[in-house]
């Protein structure tokens, strides 16, 4: 049995080809202004969010663990919704104007608060038991129709975990955070279903490839 087939009876749901329009995809860039050195890798999960999360004025919207990333910035300026960018390591704790720091699993957030919600190439690095009580928060904070986006999401044949790994920048320094985080989360479909379906029963899981 394949995994597309073996998701399917996982999620109750159908794996989704998504074609991506170059010119679509070009127009997006031309659009979207970042003064970091970030790729089209990059740029196309922000295409993806922005695609499938469809965004109106009346959203209030969190890019989980956006770093540094004036994502949450863009979205406000371009659908002119409430943007929250938040973050455990880069921002101060609590809420401050646009910016939320503090543990993703722990938000400063009303239940049913939030519409929207994306995570960029995030969700794998959340250590221990960080993704399995994050999916409970997001559960807690997003309104009833609220949509949620993982982009990606990294499914494997083996579940696999990678710790201590860093990343050296052009001084010889090695950092623990931010690019090539020291932790990574590989699921297979048995890990995902317990440490993440499990925990959050209310979700509708839509799965697009």
């Amino acid at each position: 049995m394949n995994w597309e087939i073996e998701w399917a009876s996982l999620c109750g749901t159908p794996v989704q080809g998504v074609r991506v329009e170059r010119t679509d995809f070009d127009h997006f860039k031309a659009r979207y202004k970042d003064k970091r050195a970030i790729d089209d890798e990059k740029r196309l999960e922000y295409y993806v969010s922005v695609r499938w999360l469809d965004f109106t004025r009346s959203d209030v919207f969190i890019d989980i663990a956006a770093q540094d990333c004036p994502f949450a910035s863009y979205v406000h300026k371009t659908f002119g919704c409430r943007a929250y960018r938040q973050d455990l390591y880069y921002l101060e704790p609590g809420i401050h104007g646009s910016d939320i720091g503090g543990d993703a699993s722990n938000l400063p957030l009303r239940d049913g608060t939030v519409t929207k919600i994306a995570l960029h190439n995030s969700f794998e690095h959340f250590e221990g038991d960080g993704d399995t009580r994050f999916i409970r928060e997001a559960q807690r904070v997003l309104a009833p129709g609220g949509k949620m986006c993982i982009v990606p999401l990294f499914i494997a044949e083996t579940y696999a975990e990678e710790s201590d790994a860093g990343w050296v920048d052009d001084q010889g320094v090695k950092h623990s955070w931010g690019i090539g985080a020291r932790f990574a989360r590989h699921y297979d479909l048995a890990q995902f279903k317990r440490r993440v379906l499990a925990h959050a029963p209310i979700l509708r899981l839509d799965s697009i490839a």
